[in-house]
Parts: structure tokens; sequence; C-alpha cells
């Protein structure tokens, strides 16, 4: 018998998968559990004078991991910290129609630890319960994530396919990020035909090095979409976990476009501005969208 689970004054016994036992109060189970209400609503058999006294048995098609923290929520802190315990406990509590332990993990489940080591199963989770808060969080947490190498693996998640949406929100950052990197607005000196050089304005450009650059962070904001690897530090309190990535400014793409200078004689003006150049790329990213359709 599971410790905390062995009091004889107990009218219930379950069984775990694992054959841990639970002696229960069937009051407790009625309280907590739609599916035991309803069963204990029904007519029951009458029990001898002799065997008044004993208990009755039911099986749990479930782990004790999951079949715990369902029978008693008071037990559920540990759980938080996996996700296959929290999934498993969320089925089990679906299937008794038991609000406490899905209530609790609502309130849980947008903790820091899960959100950076399984931020997909989390959404996933949120998608089915309808939690917005939780989905949203969850899905900015993707980000730093490389989804299309994992996306075969992850469409076997249940519910209703919720990686498209997360490759839809993918897909809108990388499109907003190479509009905003085209604009001659923003990028006068890169992305304005003819551009004449600032100092002598006589020397149009040589842009083949912000051409590489521009490609080199397309290809950073596919691979990661939420853009701190190339600033170097958190967006929007999220990622920039790594305290010697520099971001951009150290990238061997970079170099040649802050060195790039007029080729005309005695002039020698730098092509573009290197600060104001990071200033506009990191405006870029602030600017992307952040939630999901």
């Amino acid at each position: 018998y599971h410790p905390l689970f062995n009091s004889s004054e107990t009218d219930i016994i379950l069984s775990s998968s694992d054959n841990l036992w639970y002696r229960v109060h069937s009051y407790t189970l009625r309280n907590t559990s739609g599916f035991f209400r309803a069963m204990f609503s029904l007519p029951q058999p009458r029990r001898s004078e002799s065997s008044s006294q004993s208990t009755s048995g039911s099986s749990v098609d479930d782990h004790s991991s999951a079949s715990e923290p369902a029978v008693d929520p008071s037990q559920q802190l540990p759980l938080l910290s996996c996700c296959d315990v929290i999934e498993r406990v969320l089925s089990l509590s679906e299937m008794w129609d038991a609000p406490g332990p899905i209530s609790f993990i609502r309130m849980g489940i947008t903790n820091p630890t899960l959100l950076a080591i399984e931020p997909v199963r989390i959404y996933a989770i949120a998608c089915h319960f309808g939690w917005t808060e939780a989905r949203e969080l969850a899905a900015q947490h993707t980000l730093t994530l490389d989804l299309l190498g994992e996306e075969e693996e992850q469409r076997t998640e249940p519910t209703n396919d919720p990686i498209n949406t997360l490759l839809n929100l993918r897909k809108r950052r990388v499109d907003t990020f190479r509009m905003l990197l085209n604009s001659p607005v923003r990028f006068s000196a890169g992305n304005t035909p003819d551009y004449l050089c600032a100092r002598c304005g006589v020397t149009q450009l040589d842009n083949r090095s912000w051409r590489q650059m521009k490609d080199a962070l397309m290809l950073e904001i596919e691979r990661r979409p939420l853009g701190d690897e190339i600033l170097g530090k958190a967006v929007k309190g999220l990622g920039g976990t790594d305290p010697v990535n520099l971001g951009v400014v150290s990238w061997p793409e970079a170099r040649p476009c802050w060195e790039a200078q007029c080729t005309k004689e005695g002039c020698g003006g730098l092509n573009y501005d290197r600060v104001a150049t990071l200033r506009q790329i990191a405006y870029c990213i602030d600017a992307l969208p952040l939630q999901v359709d």
C-alpha cells in the first residue's frame, strides 16, 4: 500500500497499473470526481452483516505517478517538473472528470523550467484545454527551437495538430523580418538602387557585403525565429542565455560589411554606419509578431 493512503478506516481500495494500492474514502472520491460520484449514485449490492465492514476494490488503468495526484490533489507538487507525468495525470483526470488536478496543473504549467524544456508539449496541452495564456507563453518559447528538423516527430502530438499554428507563427516572423531587412527606408545605403557614397557623393556603393550579411541573418532567423542569437541578448525576456554570444556584430559575414569602403581614390568613406545598422536590425526583431493566430 502507498504509505500516504493506508488508513484502515477507508472503504475503497484503488490499485495502479504498477501494483501500488491506495486506501481512500468513497466520500473523497465522490466529492473530487464526477466519474466516481456517478458510479456511487448507482444502486449498490447489499452486503451481508458479516461483510458490512469490508472494503470495495477498483483498478486504475494508469501508473502510480498519475493516480496519486488524481486521488489526492494535495500531493501534486513534484509532478510539475515532468511533462510525461503531467500528461498522464491530465488524461486520468479527464477520464475521472476530476477538475482539481487539472486546475492545479493549469496554475503551474507555465513555470520557467517546463517552458524551457518542453514548450511544444506544453503548447499542445494548453491548446487541448483552451488555456490561452499558457498557449501564448509556450508558443513564444518554441521560437528558440529548430522545429523544422523535429516536425515529423512532433506531428504525433495530440489534438488538432498545433504544430501547424506554431509553424505559421515562425513563417510570419521570417517573412516580416525579410521584408524589413529589404526595406530601403530602414537600410537605405544597402537597399536603395544606385545609392551613392555619403562622403563623396560620386561613387555607387558595392552592396555585396550587405547582401551576404542579409543572407546570414535570414538563415539564422529561419533556424531560431526568436532572434536572440542575432542580437546576442534576450528578446522580450526570452532566450539570450549564452553569455559569450555577442550576436551578429561578431559574425564573419559582418566584418566585410563594417569594413566596406568607397572605391573612389582619396575618399575611403564607409559604406555602412555600423551602429545605425545594428540598431535597425534590433528594431526589426522587436517588430516581429509574437502572438499565434
